[in-house]
């Protein structure tokens, strides 16, 4: 009888420890996932400067985690050490990025809290209602837009002076290795801002040359607002 219990008591702290905790992913199924998963939701540590910062982080997420599998049907997991932070637009961690049929996200809401916060108000500071409504109202696959030299004019006006809405455009290249990580961040501000402006790529070196030229974009990314 006594062995049983203790068992018993066993099996419920690790069931308990891992309703509490997210799943830890490496790098290399990281990328499998991403091409068999259309919604992946992903917290991204440094274990050399995780502090309490990533924890809050964690519960956070393990928080909102069941409400946004309902509704999303999602994969929300943390993965340490990523080689590709910049790629995916994180500049610092704790991140949160939202992978939308492979396309990355940056989560741009309150993910870290001061020092000085007393540690009483420190669980406030993390906002899962936001979160929450961050990656429910942004499923699309990609907010950005794709331009070219047949299309850019017609579509912006940008000669004739028309109103078409507010434009934010990026020039960019294949070769361009930081373009990447600021792509996953014009997908953030293009969530952010789909309602009154429209955020589009032209690639200078298929068919957007001409565009390029014609707007001195010659460094890149070059962004023209």
């Amino acid at each position: 009888m006594y062995r049983l219990c203790v068992s018993g008591l066993l099996f419920f702290l690790v069931v308990c420890s891992a309703e509490t905790k997210l799943e830890d992913i490496s790098d290399e199924n990281l990328h499998k996932s991403l091409e068999t998963e259309p919604f992946v939701i992903v917290l991204f540590l440094d274990s050399k400067t995780c502090d309490e910062q990533c924890e809050m982080a964690e519960k956070v997420l393990v928080k909102i985690r069941e409400d946004l599998v309902d509704a999303l049907s999602v994969w929300v997991t943390k993965t340490w050490d990523s080689p590709h932070l910049a790629e995916f637009g994180v500049d610092s961690t704790p991140a949160v990025v939202f992978f939308r049929r492979k396309n990355p996200m940056v989560y741009d809401g309150k993910l870290r809290i001061n020092s000085k916060t007393p540690r009483v108000s420190r669980s406030c500071a993390f906002d899962e209602d936001e979160m929450y409504e961050f990656f429910t109202a942004n499923r699309e696959p990609t907010y950005l837009r794709s331009l070219n030299d047949d299309t850019f004019e017609h579509l912006t006006q940008a000669s004739s002076g028309a109103t078409t809405g507010d434009w934010l455009v990026m020039f960019h290249t294949e070769q361009c290795e930081a373009c990447p990580g600021v792509r996953a961040k014009l997908e953030t501000v293009g969530a952010r801002v789909k309602d009154r402006m429209t955020v589009a790529l032209v690639n200078r070196d298929k068919d957007g040359a001409v565009t390029g030229r014609r707007f001195k974009a010659y460094a890149d990314p070059t962004l023209i607002l």
